[in-house]
């Protein structure tokens, strides 16, 4: 969620690599994970992939 509601650019990117890694490990370290918290991690993981697409597009109109 910080990720979404960070304006500051060089931040959200450090917000994206700590939620990608913070799924990572629940998925690695924990037992089982139900449905609801698979759809959830699944729509995570989709946020945070559009969150860096935007990014990259952002990135490079910045420079054209």
């Amino acid at each position: 969620m910080s990720a979404a509601l960070e304006t500051d650019i060089s931040k959200m990117i450090g917000h994206i690599v700590e939620a990608e890694r913070a799924i990572k490990n629940r998925l690695i370290t924990h037992g089982q994970i139900d449905r609801p918290e698979h759809s959830a991690i699944q729509a995570a993981r989709m946020g945070l992939a559009t969150m860096k697409a935007e990014l990259d597009v952002e990135s490079r109109s910045i420079f054209f």
